[in-house]
């Protein structure tokens, strides 16, 4: 049992290093890279921590969103914040009716957002397609963020 440990150590390392995690806004706590939709539950694939870190965004403001995914999936991604309810706020890519951003850009790594309205104690979803492990198959990550009207002292 004790030879076995070091090898499934790696063994998990080595798969959870394989999909996608947001690096801004900061994933959600842990922030594991194999939140799919088949093996987790909710929206993020992990639970809201007792005590979550939020990144605080101005609305109107434009943020770089940018994600780590060390395997080019094929389909496209698509970036929604919720409220504390798990009520949609607002779609914030794709933005042109479409059900996801970049198909055509499948080592995409970054999207450019704009939030139009202030939501405090929310959630960015971020979801990757996996057409070639079935058309439902996804990957996600979150980042607990606080849109602001006005940015404090400013």
């Amino acid at each position: 049992m004790r030879d076995l440990v070091p090898f499934l150590s790696l063994a998990f390392l080595a798969f959870g290093d394989a999909h996608v995690a947001l690096t801004f806004p900061e994933a959600r706590f842990p922030p594991l890279d194999f939140l799919d939709t088949s093996r987790t539950h909710g929206p993020c694939g992990v639970p809201l921590p007792r005590r979550p870190h939020y990144t605080n965004l101005v609305a109107g403001s434009t943020y770089n969103f940018t994600w780590r995914m060390q395997y080019p999936h094929q389909g496209g991604y698509r970036i929604v914040l919720i409220d504390k309810e798990g009520q949609t706020i607002e779609e914030l890519a794709p933005l042109n009716g479409m059900e996801f951003a970049g198909t055509d850009e499948p080592i995409a790594q970054s999207q450019n957002v704009r939030f139009t309205r202030a939501c405090s104690q929310c959630t960015v979803i971020f979801e990757r397609q996996a057409l070639e492990w079935g058309q439902n198959y996804r990957f996600r990550s979150c980042a607990d963020v606080n849109v602001l009207e006005t940015m404090p002292g400013r």
